[in-house]
């Protein structure tokens, strides 16, 4: 995967273009995947971008200097939030069918049955194989728009986001509201 950007605006801008000139310059930075257009992370001030890069473990530099109204950078890394391994999705489509669209009885008994059991099963939760389960790392990050425990993978290439379903419950814990409110103020949202 390539050509991955980090965008910065000026969320002020137009209010300070055409309305009153002394408001601030608020800058919110963004994480974006130019392949599918799918918004991986958002912070408001560029320390939270560098925190949560040098969590993860990714580098960036911007191609251009930031300057007034809508400027856009590109990263030197690719970003991939990736949520399903080939393998856990095609165990999960064929279960699906099983459970839904197959004619036989005792299937779809089956299917529903492993589907019903496979949230008590961590992999399965965050839908990754048990091998990159051993090697990911704890994160919290949303999941169904709750801060959750997540985890994630650098392999040097990518960065794979694991966000727990929400139907797996005994895994997935949202923080309390004044909890989440205060990590995304910290963090960011990714």
């Amino acid at each position: 995967m390539t050509g991955n950007r980090i965008s910065y605006y000026d969320r002020n801008f137009f209010e300070r273009q055409y309305r009153d000139k002394d408001i601030q310059a608020d800058w919110v930075y963004a994480i974006w995947t130019l392949s599918n257009g799918f918004h991986v992370a958002s912070f408001k001030t560029e320390e939270q971008l560098k925190a949560f890069a040098d969590k993860i473990g990714f580098t960036y530099t911007w191609d251009s200097e930031r300057e007034d109204g809508y400027k856009e950078g590109h990263t030197s890394v690719d970003i991939h939030d990736h949520a399903l391994d080939e393998e856990v999705q095609n165990i999960w489509s064929r279960y699906m069918d099983m459970a839904f669209q197959n004619e036989n009885e005792d299937d779809k008994k089956e299917g529903r049955k492993w589907l019903n059991g496979v949230w008590d099963d961590k992999c399965q939760a965050y839908c990754m194989t048990s091998e990159h389960m051993a090697i990911a790392k704890p994160i919290k990050a949303l999941s169904n728009g709750s801060i959750v425990d997540c985890y994630y993978i650098n392999d040097g290439k990518d960065v794979k986001f694991y966000r727990c379903n929400p139907n797996a419950k005994k895994f997935y814990k949202p923080l309390p509201l004044d909890e989440h409110i205060a990590y995304q103020k910290k963090h960011g949202s990714f």
